[in-house]
């Protein structure tokens, strides 16, 4: 399922330093992984006019974006760095192209092989966001339902007729990739655009 974006949270009289910040929480590649990645979406920006997925780095996103005022963002990162400082590293194959085939919004996106592991990591997380948006960290979310990880190429602004020409192309291709995971990231929307702001490494 494709990430949306979080709703706004409720009216209020913010401070100019305690105004919200908008974060998701995501897996990167590595550089060279990154660099294939993004000759990709630039493809598809080239060819099928869909250049939106070049706002964002390459990710295989494990927590849809939310907001968070900085008051709390010392706390939530405490939560995430001991989350993850006790998790293990992964191995993760790619394995070929995928696609949601939503009429108004499709998607096309790199897909890994399932993996227990990878799961696991995002199960546990979203039990550590429910913690959160109960001790008033977050806003309460639901988890997405049927989480589908993958890595997008294009998405919001990739046309439905361009979509079928170039699904047709890419449901055939071949991409095999091992993608190897030693930490998450904690990402911050800058103006148009998302930013890694802090990596949470994982136990070695």
């Amino acid at each position: 399922m494709e990430a949306q974006p979080a709703s706004q949270p409720e009216a209020r009289n913010y401070a100019a330093d305690q105004r919200p910040g908008h974060y998701f929480i995501a897996l990167l590649p590595s550089s060279d992984l990154t660099e294939e990645v993004r000759a990709l979406q630039q493809e598809f920006a080239d060819r099928f006019h869909a250049s939106r997925a070049l706002r964002l780095p390459p990710h295989l996103t494990l927590q849809p974006p939310f907001f968070l005022v900085p008051g709390r963002l010392e706390a939530f990162t405490g939560r995430l760095a001991a989350y993850f400082g006790a998790r293990q590293p992964l191995a993760l194959e790619l394995d070929g192209f995928g696609s949601f085939s939503h009429p108004r919004q499709p998607v096309i996106f790199i897909q890994p092989r399932p993996h227990a592991g990878l799961l696991a990591l995002y199960l546990g997380l979203a039990g550590l966001m429910r913690e959160a948006g109960e001790a008033g960290l977050v806003p309460r979310s639901q988890p997405v339902r049927d989480w589908h990880p993958h890595l997008t190429l294009a998405y919001r602004d990739l046309k439905p007729a361009a979509f079928g020409a170039a699904w047709a192309e890419f449901r055939h291709r071949a991409f095999r990739r091992r993608m190897e995971v030693s930490s998450a990231w904690l990402l911050t929307r800058e103006k148009e655009r998302w930013v890694p702001r802090r990596d949470f490494p994982f136990h070695n």
